[in-house]
């Protein structure tokens, strides 16, 4: 039972990566900057082609005043 636990009290899940396995381009801050910007404006997109409920739906019946 010591050993599973000791086990898995070492477990490291997310590993660091060591500085020597990557290196930072341009290349790449540009795919990452231009695929930011392109899924903000898909979901801007998606957000004005929504339909929105009726305003009446919106408010409490207990505000309504009937005439």
């Amino acid at each position: 039972m010591d050993s599973i636990m000791s086990k898995l009290c070492n477990l490291d899940v997310y590993p660091k990566i060591n500085e020597d396995s990557f290196n930072r381009s341009l290349y790449g801050d540009v795919i990452t900057l231009a695929s930011s910007i392109l899924m903000f404006l898909l979901f801007y997109s998606k957000l004005r082609t929504t339909p929105r409920p009726p305003l009446l739906l919106l408010i409490p019946m207990s505000t309504m005043v009937l005439v």
